[in-house]
């Protein structure tokens, strides 16, 4: 029973000190004051385009975004435009998806996706990313490199 006394007493004092040891979550750390996430991604008859507010902020704008691309052989869809540009007020942690069609052609190809962001306090952020993919005559395969676009 002397025995026990001091175990439990130490177990105690040791519990009780890993209780008070805070971690974070990982989300929290690095945030941006705004910032988003383009992902570009292949797909029956195109392209699907996701927009992710990766920032601690809401963000307000418009997103021009257009899509070339350079393929062994193309019928339609070397360059993809949406049909007006991405305009919201996107809260943290949300996304939006628009799909870029008709893309039909074969081959490996060349992706260029380009445009501009335009914040509404001011301010412009072009960007541009190259990368690879093939044309299965109407699906399309590219390679996923997001985009990140922050201040």
């Amino acid at each position: 029973m002397k025995k026990l006394i001091p175990l439990l007493v130490v177990g105690i004092l040791v519990l009780s000190g890993l209780g008070a040891v805070a971690v974070p979550e990982k989300e929290s750390l690095n945030k941006q004051e705004w910032a988003f996430k383009i992902e570009a991604e292949g797909g029956f008859l195109g392209y699907e385009v996701t927009v992710t507010n990766v920032g601690n902020e809401t963000i307000n704008g418009s997103l021009n975004i257009s899509i070339t691309t350079d393929a062994w052989f193309m019928l339609l869809g070397e360059q993809v435009v949406p049909t007006h540009p991405f305009e919201w007020d996107l809260v943290p942690d949300a996304s939006e998806t628009r799909y870029l069609r008709p893309v039909i052609g074969f081959g490996p190809a060349t992706i260029n996706i380009s445009g501009v962001f335009t914040h509404e306090i001011g301010g412009e952020y072009p960007f541009v990313e190259e990368t690879g993919g093939i044309i299965w005559l109407i699906y399309v395969t590219c390679g996923h490199k997001p985009i990140i676009i922050s201040p």
